[in-house]
């Protein structure tokens, strides 16, 4: 029997759960069906998914479902995001749906909606989905208007061919580039379209596995693409997320580059920022205080919005932003699109490297900083790697918002209060950085985080014996 309401599965604007047995494809091909009413029963839909066999059959469960309500779908198969955000564009359709098991927690998959902008839908459009499925206001087509399911071969071409018009060839050549496709569908795109701007890469996951049984990147591969990137002298490493949208990025000594830094440098050094100074900056509302104080040097406006799907590229579309950025690793040049690629990411970065020949951790340590609360807590290796599970959001109630930023989690208690859990790289240790107006509120935080990690270790130890 089907769920009433889907209120339960969708989680921080997305549809999140565990495949088979809560995704259902029975209850996903009522989800194409609703998609199908949403759109009134007429559009082209780009759908595409990442490796796992998970989001492939559910993809095929939505296929059939979107297509009995005379929707028409262009497949891209294994794809990664922003590539099928590009076709969106490129060939106007009315929307797109993306297939996903996230990196943060195994067994779950995420369904992602978009509209014909290529934007992930807002609340308001998740809104009226549930408001369809609720209402059962469903229309199926006759037999002679089914929906009709296309591929579209050589996107990927035209892609490899757009993503480097948006930068200065000339500065990336010769670069050398450890990449982590963490096995996603990035592994088929990513290497063919950086080493086309003559980069020397060196290729990490970018095969298909028989089975992925492992968050990913796992604390291990992040480890590893450090270790790679001092060992073979390279100029930056890059350890991307499943879809291909965001990544970690390390600096020529394997140190893994702060968000916030990464933020702020691009705001000091990006062209077609540095270019637009009269066009705001649209950031999520968690980044680091010091970003308002680098746009305050620049005379940069900067609008700062909830972290939530579709938030930031809504902002940058109505307030003609120049750029966007996210705590979470995503970021967002307007030049190109309303949506974050990594791939365009990692060739902004080379090219300030080339413009300013500075190595990154030069550039990083440049950036204006902000004092930080400081706490490194030694712990069992297993705490580490379940630090996702001990603070999901699914199950797990309390009473601060938890956002995933790729490598750890940032926990935020109260506006421009929050803390970020990483991993140490070296040793078996969470190092925790808390910002807010007051010490008292630093220590406060820091104080509750270590309890809950010392009581998860405690219960490791009891489990243990």
């Amino acid at each position: 029997m089907l769920m009433s309401s889907i209120n339960d599965i969708i989680v921080e604007g997305r549809i999140l759960a565990k495949s088979n047995k809560v995704l259902v494809p029975e209850l996903i091909s009522v989800l194409g069906a609703v998609h199908g009413a949403f759109l009134e029963n007429n559009g082209i839909i780009v759908i595409g998914r990442d490796y796992r066999t998970d989001c492939r059959m559910l993809k095929r469960a939505y296929t059939s479902g979107a297509m009995s309500t005379g929707i028409d779908l262009l497949d891209l198969h294994s794809t990664p995001l922003p590539l099928l955000q590009f076709c969106i564009r490129r060939f106007g359709a009315s929307g797109g749906v993306y297939f996903t098991s996230g990196h943060a927690r195994l067994e779950e998959t995420g369904i992602r909606f978009f509209n014909s902008l290529g934007i992930e839908f807002s609340k308001q459009d998740m809104d009226r989905l549930r408001e369809i499925w609720e209402q059962k206001d469903i229309k199926r087509v006759d037999p002679n208007s089914v929906g009709r399911l296309s591929s579209i071969p050589h996107t990927a071409n035209v892609y490899e061919k757009a993503v480097p018009a948006f930068i200065q060839k000339e500065l990336v050549r010769n670069k050398k580039l450890v990449l982590d496709c963490s096995y996603g569908p990035s592994g088929e795109i990513s290497p063919p379209l950086l080493s086309g701007l003559n980069i020397r890469i060196i290729g990490l996951n970018t095969y298909v596995p028989n089975v992925i049984n492992m968050t990913i990147p796992s604390y291990d591969s992040i480890k590893e693409v450090s270790g790679i990137v001092k060992a073979s002298s390279a100029d930056i490493g890059v350890a991307m997320d499943v879809d291909g949208s965001r990544a970690i990025y390390f600096d020529e000594t394997g140190s893994i580059a702060d968000y916030d830094q990464i933020i702020s440098m691009f705001l000091l050094h990006e062209k077609s920022i540095k270019n637009n100074r009269q066009s705001p900056i649209i950031a999520s509302q968690t980044v680091s205080s010091i970003i308002s104080e680098v746009c305050e040097g620049t005379g940069q406006q900067l609008y700062f919005v909830n972290n939530i799907p579709g938030m930031i590229s809504e902002n940058i579309r109505e307030y003609r932003g120049i750029f966007g950025a996210s705590d979470t690793g995503k970021f967002y040049f307007a030049e190109y699109g309303p949506f974050s690629d990594a791939n365009l990411t990692i060739l902004k970065i080379l090219v300030i490297m080339g413009e300013t020949e500075m190595p990154l951790s030069k550039l990083l340590r440049e950036t204006p900083k902000t004092i930080k609360a400081f706490k490194d807590i030694s712990i069992h290796k297993n705490v580490i790697n379940n630090i996702p599970h001990i603070f999901n959001p699914v199950n797990q109630q309390f009473d601060f918002n938890v956002i995933d930023v790729l490598y750890g989690i940032k926990l935020v208690f109260e506006p421009g209060s929050w803390i970020l859990l990483k991993p140490a790289l070296h040793r078996d240790a969470i190092e925790l950085f808390a910002e807010s107006k007051t010490r008292d509120m630093e220590s406060r935080m820091i104080q509750e985080v270590e309890e809950i990690l010392v009581s998860q270790e405690k219960q490791l130890g009891n489990g243990d014996n």
